[in-house]
């Protein structure tokens, strides 16, 4: 493996925690909330980027890469509405959906089949990682002023399994 593509996978390594840990972030603010059902469905979103930064690695260290790990930056409490959230974390999924793509670039381009094959699995997560919180999104402004519209769509929330 070319040093640029495992810096570069690292650096996604890096963003992977760091979505980690907005998502637990997110899931404390919702349950200091009530909102019990978005907080479990960020708290499974957290393991999921976990999941991932932990799968780089695993990856990195077949190909004998070194891992270098990154500090992750606080993310400090910040009082948001259950609409605020989920449009935060739409934006967020787009920007993870940014990076997958950026370090697929690079890995076309150095002709690595190997790691292109690893994030063309990424991407098309991603396309269902967006569908998601863009339908958790529209369902919330549908019910917005809507108290217990609202408490439906936490309801359905706190049913997501892993």
């Amino acid at each position: 493996m070319k040093d640029n593509i495992a810096e570069a996978i690292c650096r996604q390594i890096g963003i992977e925690f760091d979505s980690a840990y907005l998502y637990l972030a997110l899931s404390a603010d919702m349950a200091s909330q009530g909102y019990r059902g978005a907080a479990h469905w960020l708290r499974l979103q957290y393991r999921e980027e976990c999941e991932h930064a932990l799968h780089l690695i695993d990856y990195l260290e077949q190909r004998s890469g070194t891992v270098r790990l990154s500090a992750i930056p606080a993310h400090l409490p910040e009082r948001r509405s259950l609409a605020e959230t989920f449009r935060h974390t739409l934006e967020h999924e787009r920007a993870i959906t940014a990076a997958i793509n950026k370090l697929l670039d690079l890995c076309v381009s150095e002709q690595d089949y190997a790691s292109q094959h690893l994030l063309l699995e990424y991407a098309a997560e991603q396309v269902q990682e967006e569908n998601a919180v863009t339908e958790i999104v529209d369902y919330i402004a549908l019910c917005e002023g809507n108290t217990g519209g609202l408490m439906r769509v936490d309801a359905r929330l706190g049913e997501r399994r892993e």
